[in-house]
């Protein structure tokens, strides 16, 4: 890295892998992401993070959730998804291409669903057919968000220690894969 600007194509050492930061995954931040609506829910391109290769991170798009109506006298941000674009051992193992969030005060309306589902959407008109969700054993909603996803459980693997996952407490993580035809057919 010279000046904050990753140089693209070079195999990238970290701790616990190599990995290779691909030109598309990063010439992927270059799209627009079109207008996400879905009823009162609007995501809302908040940043575009181009990744840092020493900390094994890659390329992402960060997305702020929005109602559009008052409720509790505040329309947003209630929440985020995140979509990160590369293949390295730690977004495939433990962090995943989609993480979200939403306030406690917005939780229960399926906030998190609708705003991944069209995250998603974008994700696959970008190019990627597979993407891996991951998620904490003890994470009652996020396993239901997952279900309403159709995502395929895969596994359930360790955090590995020294990570910053693990200095948090986390020591499991559900992997979760989401194909295309999954996504899309809209069935579950």
């Amino acid at each position: 890295m010279h000046d904050g600007v990753t140089t693209v194509g070079a195999p990238v050492h970290t701790s616990s892998n190599v990995v290779s930061m691909r030109p598309e995954d990063v010439a992927a931040l270059l799209f627009e992401p079109p207008p996400m609506v879905d009823g009162e829910l609007r995501v809302v391109l908040a940043a575009r993070v181009p990744g840092d290769p020493a900390q094994d991170w890659v390329p992402a798009y960060h997305f702020e959730l929005y109602v559009e109506r008052p409720v509790e006298g505040r329309v947003g941000p209630i929440g985020h998804v995140n979509l990160r674009i590369g293949d390295t051992e730690h977004v495939l193992m433990h962090a995943g291409h989609i993480g979200y969030s939403v306030d406690p005060a917005w939780r229960g309306q399926r906030f998190a669903a609708r705003a991944a589902m069209m995250v998603i959407a974008f994700a696959h008109a970008i190019g990627r057919q597979t993407l891996w969700i991951t998620c904490n054993p003890d994470n009652a909603a996020s396993l239901r968000t997952l279900e309403i996803l159709g995502a395929e459980r895969v596994e359930e693997v360790a955090v590995p220690p020294g990570t910053e996952m693990y200095a948090r407490g986390e020591r499991r993580k559900i992997r979760f894969r989401l194909r295309r035809s999954r996504a899309c057919d809209g069935s579950k």
